[in-house]
C-alpha cells in the first residue's frame, strides 16, 4: 500500500485555535473544526470556485482585532449551500443595491475553520495561491492542528 499524500493526510484533522479577544486578555480556546473527508474532484472544486469566486483575506473588527475571512460570492446559492454542508460556516443574503439582484455569501469567520479551509484548497488554488499562502502563514502560530477528537 502507498503511504498517504499529503492532501490525504489532512482530512479528517482537527484544528483548534487559540487567540486574544481583545490585546492584553489572556489565551483563549476558540472553536475546533475538523477538516472533511472530500474527495480530489470536490477539493479541487471548491478551490476553483473560490479561487474564481472568492476572496481569502484578514479583516480588522470594529473591535481592533485581525480576523481572517474567507468568503464567496454567487447570485445563485446552491453551491454555497453545498459548501455550508461541507465546511459550515455562515450563508447570508448581501443587502440588494439599487440597479443589483444582491448576492448570496457564504463565509468562514473563524480562525480555525479559515485555516481549515485554507489548508484543504492550497494545492488547487492557482490565481490566490498568494492570498491563500498570506493566510496561512498570519494563521499559523494562532492554530494547533490536533490528530484525532476534538479538544
Amino acid at each position: 500500500m502507498a503511504a498517504p499524500t499529503e492532501i490525504e493526510t489532512i482530512c479528517g484533522l482537527v484544528i483548534s485555535a487559540r487567540r486574544t479577544g481583545i490585546p492584553g486578555q489572556n489565551w483563549r480556546r476558540m472553536k475546533p473544526f475538523l477538516i472533511p473527508d472530500l474527495s480530489v474532484t470536490e477539493r479541487a472544486y471548491l478551490a476553483g470556485f473560490m479561487d474564481g469566486e472568492g476572496s481569502f483575506c484578514v479583516i480588522r473588527t470594529k473591535a481592533g482585532r485581525l480576523e481572517p475571512r474567507i468568503s464567496v460570492g454567487q447570485n445563485d446559492d446552491r453551491p454555497l449551500v453545498w459548501m455550508k454542508s461541507l465546511l459550515g460556516g455562515h450563508l447570508y443574503r448581501r443587502p440588494v443595491k439599487p440597479r443589483d439582484q444582491g448576492a448570496w455569501m457564504w463565509s468562514t469567520g473563524a480562525i480555525a475553520r479559515s485555516y481549515g479551509v485554507a489548508l484543504l484548497v492550497a494545492p488547487y488554488v492557482m490565481v490566490k495561491r498568494e492570498q491563500v499562502d498570506k493566510m496561512l502563514e498570519f494563521l499559523e502560530p494562532l492554530v494547533e492542528v490536533v490528530d484525532g477528537c476534538p479538544i
